[in-house]
């Protein structure tokens, strides 16, 4: 958790630099992941969920909003 939050806050941080037109980019992406996770935990067996990753899929989203292209080397995402 401690990793986490220290990896948000950068983000958080970063935030300024980034376009309203990103940053409405990245909001959509994770409403709609947001959106996918709840109708499968709503439809589906729990596994589904887990299976699916949706934590982590909105986390990176997230994450992206840092800006950072070293970051994006090392995960190869």
């Amino acid at each position: 958790m401690d990793t986490r939050l220290m990896i948000e806050h950068w983000v958080v941080e970063h935030l300024p630099k980034r376009s309203a037109a990103e940053i409405q980019s990245a909001i959509a992406s994770m409403e709609k992941i947001q959106e996918v996770s709840t109708y499968v935990v709503g439809h589906s067996r729990l596994e589904a969920y887990h299976e699916g990753d949706y934590n982590l899929l909105f986390h990176m989203e997230f994450i992206k909003l840092g800006g950072t292209k070293r970051f994006w080397k090392c995960t190869g995402i």
